[in-house]
Parts: C-alpha cells; sequence; structure tokens
C-alpha cells in the first residue's frame, strides 16, 4: 500500500456485495477504496480468498463444533490470531503474515504485486 493510492477491494457478485449501503461505502470513501468484482463463475479472478475460505474450513470450521455465537467468535478471533501471526504462509516466503509485513518494513525482504 503507497499512501494517497486507494486500496483494490475484490469480491464475487453476491448479493451482499450489490446493496445499495455497500455501493454507497464506496462512493463515499472513493479516494480510499475501488470496488472490483469478478465475473460470473470464476472462482480463480479470487484465488487468494478462495484459498484462504478452504484454509480456515479445513484448520478451524472442521475441527470445531460450536455450541453458540460466543464460542464460534472466540475460536474464530483465535484462529485468526494464529493465521496472522504464526502460521507459515509459503506465498511469503515462509514467514507468518506479521513477519512478513515486518521484514518488509525493515527490507529484509521484496514486496511484490499480487494479481490475478
Amino acid at each position: 500500500y503507497t499512501q494517497g493510492t486507494p486500496l483494490v477491494v475484490r469480491t464475487d457478485n453476491g448479493p451482499q456485495f450489490k446493496s445499495h449501503k455497500f455501493r454507497a461505502f464506496f462512493e463515499n470513501n472513493e479516494e480510499l477504496l475501488i470496488h472490483e468484482r469478478t465475473p460470473n463463475r470464476t472462482p480463480n479472478k479470487n484465488a487468494y480468498i478462495e484459498s484462504f475460505h478452504s484454509i480456515l474450513e479445513r484448520e478451524c470450521f472442521k475441527r470445531h463444533i460450536f455450541m453458540d455465537f460466543e464460542e464460534a467468535f472466540d475460536v474464530l478471533d483465535r484462529f485468526m490470531d494464529f493465521y496472522n501471526n504464526r502460521r507459515i504462509h509459503m506465498s511469503l516466503y515462509g514467514y507468518s503474515p506479521a513477519e512478513f509485513k515486518a521484514k518488509l518494513e525493515r527490507n529484509e525482504v521484496n514486496a511484490f504485486k499480487i494479481a490475478v
């Protein structure tokens, strides 16, 4: 992210991403955010989030039976902490996202453009 450059938020075409409120949010923040939709029936165009959903399902949801919302929230919160701070990501040269970000800030690794 470069300050002054809008972030791109890529979504599929689910109804939650077509709502008036969602559209208005992006219109009100157009200097900061750009909304980009993937073509219908093309999960490969959103490969990173599809991969994350697969990992979340396999490593979190299939390992737990939640008795209530609070338990689900707690388990998901702990999983996200693990995912971002301790889980190794081969796409980040074997670092966790937090480690990669710290190394990037110290110029110990090179940034790379994510494009699909």
